[in-house]
């Protein structure tokens, strides 16, 4: 089975969405959190043929998201790490193709995922760029750790540097349409329709 693994952090004001504040207080940026990875988690579910997990960083657990949810703690260090993690676990417990989302994008289609996991029977990796030069997703059909080594985390230069990688590697890459993730003020307007 596919398995969707979504990247959550614990809700704590102050600790999540920083980069919102100001112009949101950090409780404002926190509630705009949880509504936003609600909101994904939600929309991941409806993903026909995945098992769809929360990965938690940042302690306690993911029953914040909803009753039921399945869950377990991403692995320490960066980014990078945890991403290393996360799909070693996958892949050891015997998935076949596993996908990777952010907690930030809400509003972003079911079919858009179903999508990745139906563009892995033809290539290696996947991925689907956002707007600041990172990635809202990515895939891939089995582990390749040093895909996530080298990679200028939280800077414009993510998704180009995480494609180059792979392509001078000869790895099959295919990149989904873009779609906006929520990091910066500017990214407002992306929830606009959460708030009327």
């Amino acid at each position: 089975m596919n398995r969707l693994i979504v990247f959550v952090k614990r809700p704590v004001p102050g600790r999540v969405k920083t980069r919102l504040c100001p112009p949101l207080a950090p409780q404002q940026a926190c509630s705009l959190y949880k509504i936003m990875a609600r909101d994904v988690w939600r929309r991941a579910r409806g993903v026909k043929g995945a098992r769809t997990i929360a990965a938690v960083d940042g302690g306690g657990d993911a029953s914040w998201l909803g009753r039921s949810v399945p869950w377990f703690r991403q692995a320490p260090g960066g980014l990078g790490s945890r991403l290393i993690g996360a799909f070693e676990k996958a892949f050891a417990e015997g998935a076949r193709k596993v996908a990777i989302i952010g907690s930030d994008i809400p509003g972003l289609p079911p079919e858009r995922l179903a999508q990745a996991f139906a563009r892995l029977d033809s290539a290696d990796l996947v991925l689907g760029p956002s707007y600041d030069g990172g990635y809202y997703l990515v895939a891939l059909s089995q582990p390749r750790p040093w895909l996530f080594r080298g990679v200028p985390w939280s800077t414009e230069k993510v998704f180009a540097r995480t494609r180059a990688k792979a392509l001078a590697r000869k790895l099959g890459v295919e990149v989904l349409p873009p779609f906006g993730d929520v990091d910066l003020p500017g990214c407002m307007t992306l929830v606009s329709e959460f708030f009327p």
